[in-house]
């Protein structure tokens, strides 16, 4: 209330000023006709302010009368409408200095009036002089105007705003007003001039960024409802859901948070606690459905442990966007990252976070905005609820007998069920202990005529006992309910087993593949992959084959080597499959089309027979299956099922993930790389499960003697390649760990079986070496890289395709640890090697030749700039053509030529065009926090900084750079070199004290990134020039010589004996002449040109 009598009071002042000042101008019209026009519109203006001041009480009046505070919203809208009245006590504060301001001019142009008795003469010269004072402060008189006119308007909106009780019919008007502001204020900003009290219009321009911020305000206090973007929930809603229609009100008029100042919002959680089956799930699938309208974005991840939050996290920064190549751990942080940076209203479901020695508060997105669910068994998780009353205990807070009698009849499709029965639904429900997901299985028995109401309890209690003493032989009361739901699942699944259907046995081995997958998101695509996929796999191993025999021949030369060869057949035919493929027996196609066809037609029918039994769920959105947890366990543990028969379903479900995976050189497409990605879940499941069923194995062949006569389980041809393939879901996850002792497993059996020269065992090498190379070990792949050209060149030469390849990898190695003489022989050599054999506009050709630029365009000199240009440009024309104007080979090469565009010194405007395509497509393709996006954000702002807009730069790079840091950490060479190209923009901008702080931090940690402690890296030489710039730009001589001695070392370090680098001759020349600058004494300033390393002027 202080806020709103405060600006009635000064509305009051400043009508009674108006008044004053209207007078003042009256007089002045009056003596001085020869004015002109002006003071009319002076006066008009002065009049509509008091007129505004004198409705602010009327506005005050139908606000107080009009107030609902009992209504959902009141405290929120209390506060906007607080916040408009603050406004408009500040708008006229404003106008009132002003509005003085203006009286004080007016004075002056007055002047003293002559006495009532003076001459004629004497009035007339005071009118002149009058006039003259008046047209002399012309301008000053013009911008009062202009700023009574803005805060008439300011004021007027503001009032509006306050009396209006539907804001809502503002919100078609709202952008368009914000549009025209953002214009005026940008006119008002570069077009300021200075004249008297009113100085740069800066009254007028904060009136407007008043304005501004309260069309702001009453946006989003106008907005009720959100267009959903992203909307992804545990479950599908079912069709016969029922039941707790209060709490899912109780819920909504609580928990969504109404729109309003960032400042005043707080994250809202609330738990959601009970048994399994007791709906949790389905109840937060529900209640998002039934809101969907009010948030901007709904999302879910499993909590049932740290792993698979981790990957959840990962997955729905995937689904907004963000990276798709890091680690799980890094996308995760950029997931929760880009969630708190969020402004609109969004809805997380943590669903069954059942594992207490789980931190979940680490999982909740930083900051004050969102929504969170969670659903969890564990007591102790209510704390995390923050709204009255912090969760709803479903233990509790269970199906009324009304309710779970109709959930069982709707799902057994009693459409009009008489009374008798209801009064056996309520016997049924009771004895399922009113559990949601026990009570839906029932149903879907009855449905199913399995049996009918009548009989339903009979059949359930004879189930019930063989799965009570199997699954609670201690009499858990804790696992009694649990019982109960399984009993019904299994009542279910011996009913099918009765039938001899090919779609029923077909559902029943899918089920047992589920059963070792990940619970949820299982994609409808996995399981067509890997129908389609063996034929295409079959084709490139008769490829494969057809080639490996072709570098075979006449090889043999020796009779020892003729005995070694014979030898490698032995173990190739050990090494095989022994017996058929373990897949589920309607994905056995033997790579015919005609099988392909029926075998996806018998998968839709086997998922429909589940789906209609209750035992799978469908998600819409996602295209994708899910299992609840329960479901899920009991098909890995049916009493029946033994210890092999859970090993056998393990491996099947491990080969129908493999077989829907594409080794490369198959497997490349973009879509192909997004798939890849979202198996990462089901890759880790079913390891975990096919290593807790070997270990329990192991450990019965100890225990028991009968065990030990039989061999341990061996590694054959199809295993392997599933390693192979895990591998690379686990690298493309960023997991290399995981991902190298997989591949290490490959890598040693083809070296004993195949040889360490067959090419499947050099392109498995190589894979390996790139994943040393990601963790860290650079000496490791440089040894694999050099043994497998040294094997290419022993065994085909040294002009062969593959010879070349390896060559271009290793130059590439070379290059990425700073050695650039030796990088670019061996680059220049492939390239030649393959343009010959290959042609030059073969894809690797074109690949190897934008690689050859890069490492051309390290040595710095105009003619080096000149032909790695050409080349680049050749790479990229080419590869439009091979791979289109979007692929990322293409876009490399773009941005490559860009570089060194920027570093010739011409044609910075196309170079910032080009990039801007390269930035633009891959925030499309790629998301706008993905690896190559980042690093094109900062090729950007170099670019912007050679066009000399730093300002630009800095704030690309202070975008991209919270993401890098979340991402890799603070100690990654990404984002050292993200931190050095923004020092680089702060020096453009003459912010030298921050530059200089940022560029000696980063020189420090990049001592760590070296090949060798000897090796200085180039990233570090680079950053060294900057601080020589910086410190001499400062003044700081001493400091700048010393920089560039200590990178005129480095440089000696990464260039062979006697050579010198043409970086290290323009640094010298420099920093010699700062030396004499110093050893003069001379107090002028002094102009050093240093070595252009990002852009040249």
């Amino acid at each position: 209330m202080a806020e709103v009598f405060g600006a009635v009071a000064a509305a009051v002042g400043l009508a009674q000023l108006c008044k004053q000042i209207a007078t003042h101008v009256s007089e002045i019209k009056r003596d001085g006709a020869a004015i002109g026009s002006q003071l009319e519109d002076l006066a008009t203006e002065i009049d509509n302010i008091q007129r505004v001041c004198e409705s602010v009480r009327t506005v005050r009046d139908k606000s107080l009368g009009s107030a609902t505070p009992t209504s959902p919203g009141a405290g929120n809208a209390k506060e906007e409408t607080t916040e408009l009245w603050q406004h408009v006590k500040s708008n006229i504060s404003s106008c009132d200095k002003v509005m003085r301001a203006l009286q004080v001019l007016l004075t002056e142009i007055c002047g003293e009036d002559p006495d009532d008795d003076s001459s004629s003469l004497k009035q007339k010269l005071h009118r002149m002089k009058m006039v003259d004072r008046k047209r002399s402060r012309k301008g000053d008189l013009q911008r009062a105007r202009e700023q009574l006119v803005w805060h008439q308007n300011t004021l007027t909106l503001l009032l509006t705003l306050i009396s209006m009780q539907a804001l809502a019919k503002l919100s078609s008007n709202l952008d368009e007003w914000g549009s025209r502001l953002s214009s005026k204020i940008q006119d008002l900003e570069e077009n300021g001039t200075t004249a008297g009290e009113f100085g740069h219009n800066s009254t007028a321009l904060n009136a407007l960024h008043k304005l501004q911020s309260s069309i702001n305000l009453a946006s989003k206090f106008m907005s009720s409802e959100e267009t959903t973007e992203f909307f992804n929930t545990p479950q599908t809603v079912s069709s016969y859901y029922v039941g707790r229609e209060d709490l899912l009100e109780e819920l909504r008029d609580t928990f969504i948070q109404s729109p309003g100042p960032s400042h005043r919002q707080y994250q809202r959680r609330f738990v959601i606690r009970g048994m399994g089956g007791s709906g949790k799930t389905q109840f937060c699938s529900k209640f998002a459905e039934e809101n969907r309208a009010r948030f901007w974005g709904v999302f879910c991840v499993d909590g049932s442990s740290e792993t698979n939050l981790e990957q959840g996290m990962s997955m729905l920064g995937r689904q907004a966007g963000l990276d798709k190549n890091t680690a799980t751990t890094a996308s995760a942080s950029a997931a929760m990252h880009w969630l708190s940076t969020v402004e609109k209203r969004w809805l997380l479901i943590i669903d069954n976070a059942d594992d207490a020695e789980i931190e979940l508060e680490k999982y909740f997105p930083k900051g004050n905005l969102g929504h969170i669910l969670i659903t969890t068994r564990v007591p102790g998780f209510a704390r995390y609820g923050n709204i009255e009353p912090s969760h709803y205990d479903f233990g509790i807070q269970s199906l009324s007998p009304k309710e779970a009698s109709s959930l069982l009849l709707r799902a057994s499709l009693k459409g009009s069920p008489e009374r008798s029965d209801w009064d056996i639904a309520r016997v049924i429900t009771e004895s399922l202990g009113f559990l949601s997901l026990a009570i839906i299985q029932a149903g879907a028995a009855i449905r199913n005529q399995l049996c009918t109401l009548l009989d339903f309890q009979d059949f359930y209690d004879m189930c019930w006992k063989g799965i009570r003493n199997h699954e609670n032989p201690h009499n858990d009361q804790k696992k009694e309910h649990e019982v109960c739901a399984i009993t019904t699942w299994e009542m279910l699944y011996l009913k099918m087993e009765t039938k001899n259907s090919e779609s029923i046995r077909d559902a029943i081995q899918l089920l047992k593949v589920f059963a070792y997958l990940h619970r949820e998101h299982i994609p409808r695509e996995l399981l067509e992959r890997a129908i389609v996929n063996p034929p295409l796999e079959a084709e490139q191993a008769a490829n494969d084959k057809q080639q490996a025999d072709s570098e075979s021949r006449g090889q043999a030369t020796t009779w020892l080597e003729w005995l070694s060869s014979q030898q490698m057949r032995v173990l190739i035919s050990l090494f095989r499959n022994r017996g058929p493929v373990a897949l589920p027996e309607f994905m056995r196609t033997g790579g015919k089309p005609r099988k392909v066809e029926a075998a996806r037609l018998r998968l839709r029918y086997a998922l429909n027979e589940l789906l209609q039994r209750s035992l799978i769920d469908y998600n819409e959105n996602s295209d994708s299956y899910t299992m609840h947890t329960i479901v899920h366990k009991w098909a890995r543990r049916r009493p029946q099922m033994t210890l092999g028969e859970q090993c056998l379903w393990a491996d099947t479900a491990s080969m129908v993930l493999s077989a829907s995976i594409l080794l490369p050189p198959l497997g490349l497409k973009t879509e192909d790389e997004m798939y890849h990605l979202s198996l990462l879940p089901h890759v880790e499941h079913v390891q975990a499960r096919r290593k807790a069923i070997r270990q329990e194995m192991e450990s019965r062949r100890e225990e028991k003697w009968v065990w030990r006569l039989f061999p341990g389980l061996g590694v054959y041809e199809d295993q392997l390649r599933m390693f192979g393939k895990f591998g690379l879901i686990y690298a493309r996850a960023g997991r290399f760990d995981e991902a190298e002792s997989l591949i290490s497993v490959v890598n040693d059996t083809l070296r004993r079986v195949l040889g360490e020269h067959h090419s499947r065992t050099r392109s498995v090498t190589l894979v390996l070496s790139d994943l040393y190379w990601h963790m860290g070990k650079p000496a490791d792949a440089y040894k694999l890289q050099k043994e497998v050209l040294a094997a290419c060149e022993l065994h085909l030469g040294r002009r062969h395709p593959d010879t070349s390849r390896v060559m271009s990898k290793l130059g590439n190695t070379l290059w990425q640890q700073g050695l650039y003489s030796d990088a670019l022989e061996l680059q220049r050599e492939a390239e030649e090697a393959l343009r010959d054999r290959l042609g030059p506009n073969h894809q690797d050709t074109l690949l190897v030749t934008d690689q050859l630029g890069r490492t051309i365009t390290k040595f710095y000199s105009m003619d080096d700039f000149k032909e790695a240009s050409q080349l680049h440009r050749t790479a990229m024309e080419r590869m439009e053509r091979v791979h289109g104007h979007d692929h990322p080979r293409t876009l490399d090469a773009k941005e490559n030529l860009v570089r060194v565009t920027l570093l010739m010194g011409h044609d910075h405007a196309e170079a910032a065009k080009l990039m801007s395509d390269v930035l633009e497509k891959r925030k499309l393709k790629l998301g706008k926090d993905n690896p190559f996006t980042l690093l094109a954000m900062v090729n950007m702002a170099l670019a912007n900084c050679a066009l000399r807009k730093p300002e630009d730069g800095e704030k690309l790079i202070k975008e991209a750079l919270p993401v890098a840091t979340a991402m890799y950490g603070p100690k990654h060479i990404a984002t050292l070199f993200g931190r050095s190209m923004l020092a680089v923009t702060l020096i453009d901008q003459s912010r030298y004290e921050e530059a200089e702080t940022i560029l000696a931090e980063v020189s420090s940690l990049q001592r760590d990134i070296a090949a060798r402690s000897d090796v200085y890296h180039p990233d570090r030489l680079g950053t060294l020039i900057s601080l020589a710039r910086c410190y001499q730009l400062q003044g700081k001589m001493r400091e700048s010589i010393e920089a560039c001695d200590e990178a005129l070392r480095g440089f000696s370090s990464i260039v062979k004996p006697d050579a010198v680098h043409p970086l290290a001759e323009q640094l010298r020349e420099a920093r010699d002449k700062m030396m004499l600058h110093v050893q003069a004494g001379t107090p002028e300033a002094l102009h050093v040109a240093f070595p252009a390393i990002h852009f040249a002027a």
